[in-house]
Order: C-alpha cells, then structure tokens, then sequence
C-alpha cells in the first residue's frame, strides 16, 4: 500500500521549445533565483510540505553561476546544506547523436559544481526523451553517478518493461547503474488536478492514480512522481500554488501523505531494494526528428568526425602554435552538445510554421551545428599546421600532409586541383581551406579541374608526407581494376548489375563469395529512392500528420502510434549514365519524387571493396508528412542486425531492453545485416537513421520478424513530428554511405568501415616536404580496440579505449611523438585511479569486453 507520494520539482529544460533560445536560458536564470526565494519563504513549514526544487541540468545551471553573484550562490549553498536544493548530473536531455568525447566533456564539469555547490552530483536525471545509448552506463559510473531517472514521453514514443519501475540497468560491459523508469515528468499537476485548486479534486485523481499502481501489483510503499508547473510544463518556474495545496493535504492529515525529495533520497531508497536486472540498449524512439534537418544533422556529424580527428592530432610532440585552441575546442564541444540536446525548435513548427517564433528558434537551433562545424574545422586545421610544422606566413608548397585519424591502416586517394599538381596556387592559408573543400565539390560535380590523386598509404592514427613530385607521379588511371560493361559495373570484390534503360540494380554479387544479395522478390530495387507520406487530410491541424498519433496523457498510455495510412511511390528515372574515374566506376542516375529531384551515384573501386553510394536531393518545400528512403532488400533470411551506438556493437531485438524502439535505431556508425555465412555492413556517415525489416515507423514492434529477407532502408530525411521539428527543408541535401559485404559478422571490421567512411583521408598544404615521410601520435596494440576519445595535457595525455570485441584484451598505448614514462588508468574526468605498467615507452591495460576504459599517460 502506498503510504507516501515523493515529489521531485523541477523544470523541464527544453531549450527552445516554450520560447526563443535565449530567452530559455534567461529564464531557467530566473527559475533558480525564484526557488531561492520559495525556499526562504517556506522555511517554517512542516518538513514534507517544504518544497525542494532540483536543477535538472547541469548547463542552465552554470549558466546561472556565470550570471549571478557571490551572495546568490551562498543562498543556494545554504539551501543545498538545509537539504531544499539539488542537482542533476546530465548536461541536457539528450538525443543519442552524441559521441564518446562529447558525453566525456559534457560530464567534466561535474567535479568543479561538486566542489562549488556541496552537492553530489550523483544521479542523471533525462526527461522527454524516450531512451539513452547504454554506453553511457561506465561513462556515468566513470564519473561517480550511481542513478539515471527517466520520465519518458509517449507523444511519438514509448517506454520499455514497464513503469514505474525500479532496477539494475546492465551496461555492454556488464556493469550497472540504477535506474527508475518513472512515469512522465510533470505527471503529479496532471493526476492531482491541481488546476481545480481543490483538496477534493486531489484525492479522487491521486486515487486513480493510485488504483493504476495496484493493478499492475506496483511492490512499494511510496510512489514516485515528477511536479514542473500545470500552466508551463516545460520552461516552468517553481509553483507556489502547488505548495499551498500541498502543505493543506498534509495539515489535514490526508493520505497518502505527499513529500518534497531531492534525487539523492530517490538513490538511497533504490539502493535498499532488491532490484532485477534489464540489459541492453535503451533505444530511443524520438530521435526520428533529426531527419527533419538533413543539412544541419550531416554538419554536425561532419563536426564530430573533424573534432575526434584534432584531439587525435593534438598527441602530436608540438603543441598548437595558437594557445587559445583547447578553449576553442571546448566552444565546438558545447556547441555540438547544445545541438544534440533534444529541443529543435517551437512547439507550434508545424501547426504555425511561418511565425516569427518558429523561424527564429530553427535559426537559433540551426546555428549550433554551422558553429559547431566551423571551429571544427578551424582547431583541426590549426592542428594540421603544427604536424606540418608550417610557418605562420608560408607562401610556398613543397607538398602534402595527408592524415588518417581512424585505428586502421588504409589507403585510398584525395582529391586535388590539377592546377595545385602543376604548382599553380595562392597563399597557403587559401590552399589549406580549398583542400578541405574539393571533396565536396567534387561530390556536387561542380569541381571541373580536379582529379584524384594516389592510392596513398597512411598509417593507422597517423599521417604521411609527400612532396609534390611524389603526388604527380600517382596521377594515373588504373588499368582494368574496375571495368563498365554494358548493364554491369565490376571490380575486384563485387559486380553490379542494373537495367541500362532503367539503371535499376538486378543484382549485386560478392564476386569473393558469389553470394547475391539483392532481394528478388521485393518490390523495391536494391539502392533506389522510395518516398513516403500519408494518406491524409493535409489541410487537418497537424498538416496530414494526426492520422500517424493517437495522444491522451490522461489514460495511462504505454505509446502514442496508430496504424497510419502510408503512400509510397518509387522513384521516376529521368537518366542513366556510368561515370568512369580513375580510381573507380559509378552508375549515375537522376530521379524524380514527389517534391524532390535527386541524383544518385553508385561507385566501385578499383582499390578497395568497399561500395560507396552518394545521393543529392533537391527539395520542394513541403509541409505535409514527407519521407526519403534508401531500399536495399537483402536476400538475407533468418537474419540478425547489429548496429553501433556510441560506438557499441548491439544486436537489435536480442539486447536491446523490451519495449524500447525496434522500428528504426539511430547509428553512431553503421548497421550490419547477417546470418551465420553472409552479410552487408551499411555505414552512415551523414545520416544516422536505418530500419531494418520494412517500412516500420508507427509500427511500435516489440520483436521483428527475422525469418523473411529483410529490407533495409536507410532513411535520409522525414518531416513527421507533430511539433518541435521542423515542418519542411527545401534545398539541396546531400547524403554519403558505403557498403560492404562480407561471409560473416566481425564487429572490428564493421568499425573500420564506419571509420572509413567517416573520417576520408585528408590532405593539407606542407610548406617543407624533403621526402615522403609516414609517422604516427598514437598506436594501439590490441585487437578490437580503439581510441574512443583523447586529449592533450601538458606532461601527457589522456586516452579512452573502447573495446568492440566480445572478449577482453591486454593492450600496449604508446604515444610516438612522447615518451610514455608512467601511467595509470582514470576516471571520466581523466583522475588517476590506479597505477599502469609502462615498459619500453608503452602504457599497458585490460579493456573488458564491450568495455571502456581511461588511461592517464605522462610523457618526458
């Protein structure tokens, strides 16, 4: 029997959702002050009816530190020492778009609030959002948080097992963190109509609430529940008319008695239950919203590739010449990690997409990724000027250096302006930001004088130096590595073979294997464009998208979905043509769609087996539901699929938790379909949505179906939220993914192939060239496992190593460039936690299976 009723009050933090940008984070300012004054206000009321209010996250929070005054952070103290004050470890609700550095320096700030404020800091708290990458799971350990809270909203979405509830949530590594699946923040306003002002009215809805918990056998005394505000539930001040109705039910000895908690108590209760464990990903659901800004999504996936790659540099034995670079570099992390935070924009975007509000909040949200992305690309430029070792005003070239920031030794080409191989070129600071440019160019075909240049030989976290005359002698075609026939594409790893009317693919063969992998039953050909929308009214109040949602906060819902009426038309071919390089050969074909035209590029390469596929859109402006897919049907049947979420191999279905979203996954780096012989690895680069099985948005599936050939889609944009998001977004978009096949599933090779199509090889201007040149700033010894995350200290370095393998491995670290003299593993704020051995300049360390873990490293 319920006895009490715990009550955490906070703000919803949505970062332009209720208001402008700005205006949120002034506002959150206030909510801080106006809880100081509640909390002076109501210090002799009875202990449960004295309200506490919890900061939900950290970012407004020190935001507020930055604003205000000496006086004012003593107030909030005194209220943290008198236990009516707290705070949550995350820095945002989050999407799972983040990567490992980023989660990693979103949570360094934590040490400095614990020391500033007296508070632990020691449970996540997420709201909204409908699931978190469970490689968090060490991360947050890593950083001394015990618990994470969720309060899962159903508007497009659902929640796993079943809640309340508390348990163990077992991480890829096989430790666990405490979690509660709460019910929907803010739900106490709701179930007590504290809108009527009525004591009468609370206890019939608390007693409804209450008659929910006992049917589903609910096994605790207190009940658990989130209060934001019932006229702002998000962006919301402390409630004071909530607290007077609070502290009358208790002076009138209602029951259940109702109590004001910090998240600590919540922790203390958990940790004396017997809990039952859960394992696997918590996959989200509501993260379908970043395929409403294609653009942006892709830029800043271009911002998380370029800032991996300048930590990666920054190991190198000269520092930058700018000192002002890490904090640059922290301006681009926390721009990115506004821009992954949940919020896209107003919460009228699609029923008054034109206001002043709506507009002014997507540029608000847009300009985190354009800014992430330029400082991006400034430190790592700066970088790539200290390993050249270029002077500050070099107007000469001697040659290149190209750059491989991914654990895998490749080679491949670069692009380059013939006018740069026959010495034809500006200063070199305009050389730098052109070589940066050609392969996007090159891609939009608007790059006439260009070539590709190699194949170049890079080493694994490392770089190689050419002189120019080394570069002009690779500028050659290669003879019969790839060959275009009629109706077919070969090279030495796959044939492709299409309609020349048509330029539908009828087959794509490994010739290693001569396993055919294109579905012949499917109606939809291998690697074409199929558009979806819905079969709607598009004049209703959500332009068409109503018949896609069925929302009542009221009735207890486990998810908001409905069988939707889809109408879906393959694309319209308007030309056909193969593109002959000298390094590959591409089917070309330009399609129409309803509202768009696009053009797709299919390349086989003569120097690797990997398939690259490049797609541009040209997009109409429309309002109503609007969706592109990318079809691959796969002869694949009695599959398995594993994709990566912050860089975890996981099996969908098999370890992801029950309940949580099936029907499409957001990707860190690919998705790999399988059986026990045969397989095809899809990495997404610039896009990070896929489904697996079929059309499946809607569907809310608990398991999928892996007994028939799967259709694989990769879903390159959709416009189908119902708020928030953005309700169109003409223009041109572009899309890259690369293929591979393969006779059976190696997560170390599905991560080199995401590696590689992130991160291509990267060339840049080298003043002084003698003789070609290769090096490295890191090498890891150890199958499988790689650098997740890195930066530069002063006397060493900092390295996270992510295992991908399901076994644990003993791995060596060196740091080419600086002597390794000790070392010890770390923490998640790079805190030594125990001794390392260190022999002949190398660090060594036990990654566990699907494992993190942080090295400190101090070098001579």
């Amino acid at each position: 029997m319920v006895e009490e009723i715990l009550l955490l009050h906070h703000t919803h933090t949505d970062i332009g959702y209720t208001h402008e940008q700005p205006i949120v984070w002034e506002l959150n300012r206030q909510f801080i002050d106006d809880a100081l004054d509640e909390i002076e206000r109501t210090a002799g009321w009875d202990a449960p009816s004295q309200p506490i209010w919890t900061c939900e996250v950290t970012e407004t929070l020190r935001y507020w530190l930055r604003k205000t005054t000496p006086a004012q952070i003593e107030r909030f103290r005194r209220a943290v020492q008198a236990g009516r004050m707290s705070a949550c470890a995350m820095p945002y609700n989050l999407t799972p778009m983040l990567g490992v550095p980023q989660f990693i320096r979103a949570l360094s700030v934590l040490p400095e609030l614990r020391e500033t404020l007296g508070l632990a800091f020691n449970v996540a708290l997420n709201h909204d959002v409908n699931g978190l990458p469970w490689t968090m799971i060490p991360l947050l350990l890593d950083a001394g948080v015990e618990m994470v809270i969720m309060g899962i909203n159903v508007h497009f979405g659902a929640f796993p097992l079943h809640r309340p509830l508390f348990f163990r949530w077992v991480g890829p590594d096989g430790r666990s963190i405490i979690a509660l699946n709460g019910e929907h923040y803010g739900m106490f306003q709701r179930y007590a109509r504290l809108n009527e002002n009525s004591l009468d009215a609370m206890a019939e809805g608390i007693a409804a609430y209450l008659r929910k918990l006992e049917a589903q056998h609910y096994p605790h005394n207190f009940a658990y529940l989130s209060l934001t505000h019932y006229s702002f539930w998000d962006n919301n001040p402390p409630y004071p008319a909530a607290f007077e109705l609070i502290r009358r039910w208790n002076a009138e000895g209602r029951a259940p008695r109702i109590r004001f908690v910090t998240p600590d108590e919540l922790l203390a209760r958990a940790k004396a239950m017997d809990l039952p464990e859960h394992a696997g990903d918590w996959t989200d659901y509501w993260n379908f919203g970043a395929g409403s800004s294609a653009h942006e999504t892709r830029l800043a996936h271009q911002a998380r590739a370029h800032l991996y790659a300048a930590d990666l540099l920054s190991l190198q034995r000269s520092g930058s010449r700018d000192s002002a670079l890490p904090a640059v570099t922290d301006e681009a992390y926390a721009a990115l990690t506004l821009w992954d935070e949940h919020t896209w924009g107003a919460y009228c975007s699609i029923t008054d997409p034109d206001r002043d509000t709506t507009i002014g909040g997507w540029y608000h949200k847009a300009k985190m990724a354009y800014q992430a992305r330029s400082l991006a690309h400034y430190v790592l430029t700066e970088q790539l000027e200290a390993l050249a070792g270029n002077p500050r005003h070099a107007s000469s070239m001697d040659g290149l250096i190209v750059i491989n920031p991914t654990p895998f030794p490749r080679r491949d080409y670069i692009p380059m302006a013939k006018a740069m191989l026959r010495g034809e070129y500006d200063h070199l600071s305009s050389t730098a930001h052109r070589l940066m440019e050609y392969r996007e160019l090159l891609e939009q075909g608007k790059l006439e004088d260009a070539t590709w240049v190699g194949p170049i030989d890079v080493p694994a976290y490392g770089y190689a130096k050419l002189p120019m005359r080394a570069l002009q002698a690779h500028d050659t075609p290669i003879a019969q590595e790839t060959e275009a026939l009629d109706g077919a594409i070969v090279s030495g790893a796959h044939r492709l073979e299409f309609d020349p009317r048509t330029g539908a693919v009828t087959a794509l063969i490994d010739r290693r294997t001569g396993a055919n992998f294109v579905d012949p039953d499917s109606p939809w050909p291998m690697l074409s464009l199929v558009h979806e929308t819905a079969d709607s009214d598009p004049h209703s109040p959500n332009l068409g998208r109503d018949v896609m949602l069925q929302l009542d906060y009221g009735q207890f819902q486990e998810h908001s979905f409905r069988d939707w009426p889809a109408r879906r038309t393959l694309e319209q071919v308007e030309s056909v043509r193969v593109v002959v390089q000298p390094h590959r050969a591409g089917l070309e074909v330009n399609v129409a769609l309803p509202g768009a035209r696009a053009t797709r590029r299919i390349w086989l390469h003569g120097h690797r087996g990997e398939i690259a596929v490049e797609i541009i859109v040209r997009k109409d402006e429309v309002r109503t539901p609007d969706a592109i897919y990318l079809a691959l049907p796969l002869n694949l049947p009695n599959w398995q699929a594993t994709f990566d979420t912050m860089g975890t191999p996981t099996l969908l279905d098999a370890e992801q938790l029950l309940g949580c979203c099936r029907d499409w996954v957001t990707v860190s780096g690919y998705v790999d379909v399988h059986t026990e012989r045969l397989g095809l690895t899809l990495a997404c680069p610039d896009a990070p949505l896929v489904m697996v099985g079929d059309f499946n948005f809607g569907k809310r599936r608990l398991t999928l179906d892996h007994s028939r050939p799967p259709l694989l889609l990769a879903w390159l944009l959709n416009n189908y939220w119902t708020t928030n998001f953005r309700a169109a977004q003409p223009g041109l978009l572009r899309f890259r993914y690369e293929i591979a096949t393969h006779a059976g599933f190696d997560p170390v090779e599905a991560a080199r192939v995401a590696a590689f199509a992130r991160h291509p090889l990267m060339a840049h201007p080298a003043a002084r060239v003698n003789a070609p040149e290769a090096g490295r700033v890191l090498q890891v010894d150890g199958e499988g496992v790689v650098a997740a995350a890195c930066r530069r200290l002063d006397d060493g370095a900092l390295v996270w190593l992510q295992n991908v393998t399901l076994e644990p491995h003993i791995v060596k670290v060196h740091l080419p460039q600086r002597r390794v003299n000790r070392a010890s593993s770390c923490d998640a704020f790079g805190r030594p936690t125990g001794p390392l051995p260190v022999e002949d300049g190398a660090a060594t360390v036990i990654v566990p299976a699907r494992g993190i873990v942080g090295m400190r490293m101090h070098t001579d």
